[in-house]
């Protein structure tokens, strides 16, 4: 997810939710980079419900280091409900090395 835009983030949340809702054992990491940070940050993002639902249900929630250090945010400010992740690019290219499919989504 790039997007700053919460009603493409409020679209994705619907989209896992379709995922899991036909496949209940899917596995789903969603690495947030560029602007769509903000919504992994406990003092500024709009759907935490969402979130912190699709996390107890098993998906990962992921936040660019870079795209945090770039925006001078410090990493305590992120939900502990994500993981930080050194580069977006690397944790993709990572997982499709490991057999995950890569779907884009936001912006």
């Amino acid at each position: 997810m790039s997007s700053g835009d919460t009603a493409q983030q409020r679209g994705l949340y619907k989209q896992i939710n379709n995922v899991l809702a036909a496949a209940p054992d899917a596995k789903i990491e969603v690495v947030f980079h560029g602007n769509s940070v903000y919504a992994l940050l406990k003092d500024t993002g709009y759907h935490k419900e969402q979130i912190m639902a699709l996390a107890q249900k098993g998906v990962v929630f992921a936040a660019c280091n870079n795209s945090l250090k770039s925006r001078n945010i410090d990493t305590s400010r992120v939900i502990q409900q994500a993981i930080i992740v050194p580069v977006s690019i690397l944790e993709l290219a990572k997982k499709q090395e490991e057999g995950w499919s890569y779907i884009k989504a936001g912006g």
